[in-house]
């Protein structure tokens, strides 16, 4: 077990228990706030139908996101926080049998805000905090790592920019195909 790790863990949990509203608004952000952001995203497609490619691209980055980050969980296969630490607190249920890294939750939540991001600085800098919020709030209820979130986020970060990049290649193969001599 990482020593930083643990210690990041340990001063996000002290707050736990302090108050019975940050514990709701922890159990909140950890649990739900992930659903209003992929509501903002298609709310963001909503504004301007124009905007169907970044939907869809935002959808294809989650789903990859996720799929990448099962397929690591598979690979390597970290005991979440309650599980393996005797004082850590737990505020929504999970199965210690689930996997810690990387945290699925962060991973997609990014993988969406930064699909948004690449097409709209406003709206990606608004699904960022949120992916970050989330990201901190499943530290705070127990079930990650301060690490498994930031590898969750950077996961994501990738994903996205990976189908950004070949929808890119693709609509400039498409608008631009190559000269047969």
């Amino acid at each position: 077990m990482n020593p930083m790790d643990t210690a990041i863990f340990h001063s996000i949990q002290r707050m736990v228990g302090v108050s019975p509203v940050l514990d709701g608004l922890g159990v909140f952000c950890a649990s739900v706030l992930i659903w209003i952001e992929a509501a903002a995203v298609v709310a963001f497609f909503l504004r301007d139908r124009r905007r169907l490619l970044v939907l869809a691209s935002a959808a294809v980055s989650a789903l990859l996101a996720w799929l990448a980050s099962d397929g690591i969980g598979l690979l390597y296969f970290r005991p979440r926080p309650f599980a393996a630490l005797a004082d850590a607190r737990l505020l929504i249920s999970k199965s210690p049998l689930d996997k810690s890294f990387p945290s699925d939750h962060a991973t997609i939540a990014f993988a969406l805000a930064f699909a948004v991001y690449q097409a709209d600085r406003r709206w990606g800098g608004i699904l960022l905090a949120m992916a970050a919020v989330i990201a901190l709030a499943r530290v705070f209820v127990g079930v990650h790592y301060f690490s498994d979130v930031v590898a969750g986020a950077f996961l994501g970060l990738i994903c996205a920019f990976i189908v950004h990049r070949l929808v890119h290649k693709i609509l400039h193969t498409a608008h631009h195909p190559p000269k047969i001599i």
